[in-house]
């Protein structure tokens, strides 16, 4: 692994500091050239790593590591000498940059903000670090020793703790390790690789690729910027499993809008939507009026109606609702039970009789047609328990239905009885999800569309958040640039790879080309997701 060049390079200086030092002894003047070239090519490959990485801190202390020795050896140094060697060893750097092909870009530094120190520790560190001050006498080492502890303990590893007496020859090196994992939130499964950027020894040019990883992917989305989740992937390769373990270990409620009955979880509600009615033209404390508008364009999506049929619709359910004494100006009758699609029907008989005009006749008899489609038992049985639907966890089954129109419209429904609660409960931390299976199903027509995104818009606020589950981005596309979580499972069409490649990769063609690989070799209950924290991607299999 790159990391461990830092410590040849720390031991070709010390190396490199005794020969420069008693070779003055041994060879009196100044030092040959086959020296000094020996010399120089002794650090030049570790030089040249430092430098690379852009960062001033380490050449810095690359320098220092040299001036550790020579201060611990105490021996005069003649400072021509020592500026020889050190242009000597530029001059061998300069060489290897044109042979060598892979350097680190940079060290990254978030990672340790993110991370809480591991306490136990820094005793270990420090008294490693005491011990090397009553054998040097040097505070500039013992302070490197501590600062060395401190970071060990940031890292986490006991085996590292050692390392700190080695003061600021070691700083390098536990720089390049990453700390351990401490999980916040849920955690899913186990991170088995990282995607990194390299530098390569052509200049602004860069090689990505997935090394080894550690710890767990653990998700706390309280913590995130909003609730909303897309979860992509071909069928069968874990997002069912994935949200599972995310709806039983978040300890929050939730909804599951399951279109063909693959969820089963124990402790969830499951109601069978072919058993159990659902009446579309409930209020659930909306006005008449909006109400009217939205079943109207929840059927214009339904039956690709056109804008007159639309608005036909909506004149007709505003009027439903005026012959059940429910009036928009009227807050009181809102309460009152709404009616159906059968009272729709029985309404439109009645203005064919008082119909006069042949035109008017054909546009009812129009909308007549759609009405008899929807006049299903489904739309008459006794409603879902609203109650049960917003305060426990509940799987809504769908797959007993008898067509995907009647799906559609009861979908939007719940949908719409759902957020009307979201909006009388009032602002909120995270309080409830809500999963949609299937998500094109739904936002692929205007309707769900406009409802999935005022809950992606507004969710945060009232405390809900949404998980999409889809396999395709077909229709989603939207969602996914909103969402604050991503997880993309194996997929087969080159369309969907190339598109999640890009997405996740930005414009660099090395990056989209390690990911459409990893992304084709995922296996079931492996995914890609981006840490947000350090904002890598991550290969995770699920545990």
């Amino acid at each position: 692994m790159w990391e461990l060049r830092f410590v040849v390079l720390q031991s070709l200086m010390i190396c490199s500091a005794l020969v420069l030092k008693y070779s003055q002894i041994i060879i009196p003047g100044y030092y040959s050239i086959p020296l000094l070239i020996f010399l120089a090519f002794a650090s030049s490959y570790g030089l040249l790593t430092l430098l690379l990485t852009r960062s001033l801190l380490l050449s810095v202390l690359n320098i220092a590591s040299l001036y550790s020795v020579l201060f611990l050896l105490s021996i005069p140094m003649d400072p021509l000498i020592f500026s020889l060697y050190v242009g000597g060893t530029f001059l061998g750097s300069s060489i290897w940059y044109v042979v060598h092909r892979t350097i680190p870009e940079r060290i990254d530094f978030k990672r340790y903000i993110i991370t809480k120190p591991r306490v136990g520790l820094i005793p270990i560190g420090l008294a490693f670090a005491v011990t090397g001050y009553i054998l040097s006498g040097s505070i500039y080492l013992f302070l490197g020793s501590v600062l060395d502890s401190l970071i060990a303990a940031w890292i986490g590893r006991v085996y590292l703790a050692p390392i700190s007496s080695l003061s600021w020859i070691s700083l390098p090196y536990l720089l390049s390790q990453n700390p351990i994992r401490k999980g916040r939130g849920v955690c899913v499964g186990n991170i088995r690789r990282v995607l990194k950027r390299r530098r390569t020894s052509l200049p602004n040019t860069y090689r990505y690729e997935w090394i080894e990883g550690e710890g767990n992917l653990c998700i706390d989305l309280a913590e995130r910027k909003n609730y909303n989740s897309v979860v992509l992937g071909s069928s069968g390769t874990g997002k069912s499993t994935l949200v599972k373990k995310l709806m039983t270990s978040l300890g929050l409620p939730f909804i599951i809008f399951d279109l063909h009955g693959e969820y089963s979880i124990p402790s969830a509600n499951t109601i069978n939507l072919s058993e159990t009615g659902v009446n579309p033209l409930s209020l659930f404390g909306f006005s008449p009026r909006d109400r009217a508008l939205e079943v109207a364009i929840a059927l214009k999506s339904v039956f690709n109606l056109g804008h007159l049929q639309t608005m036909d619709f909506f004149s007709l359910l505003l009027e439903a609702y005026q012959d059940k004494g429910i009036y928009e100006e009227d807050q009181r009758t809102w309460s009152l039970p709404p009616p159906t699609f059968k009272d729709v029907i029985s309404l439109l008989q009645k203005k064919k009789k008082l119909s006069i005009r042949s035109e008017e006749m054909s546009r009812l008899e129009g909308l007549e047609t759609y009405l008899r489609f929807l006049d299903s038992s489904v739309f008459m049985r006794g409603e879902v328990d609203m109650d049960v639907l917003i305060k426990g966890s509940v799987i809504l089954d769908f797959s007993g239905l008898p067509s995907n129109e009647i799906k559609y419209i009861i979908m939007i429904t719940l949908l719409n009885g759902i957020m009307h609660n979201m909006y009388k409960l009032g602002g909120s931390g995270l309080r409830r999800m809500i999963v949609i299976d299937e998500a094109p199903f739904l936002v692929s027509r205007e309707a769900g569309e406009r409802i999935a995104e005022r809950f992606f818009a507004e969710g945060r606020k009232f405390g809900y958040g949404v998980v999409l589950v889809s396999q395709t981005k077909d229709g989603i596309e939207k969602a996914i640039n909103n969402s604050d979580s991503l997880f993309i499972f194996n997929m087969r069409d080159p369309r969907e790879l190339e598109y999640v490649s890009k997405l996740l990769g930005g414009s660099h063609p090395e990056a989209f080309k390690a990911i459409y690989e990893m992304l084709m070799q995922l296996n079931r209950g492996e995914l890609i997701t981006r840490d947000s924290d350090t904002d890598e991607l991550l290969m995770v299999s699920l545990n």
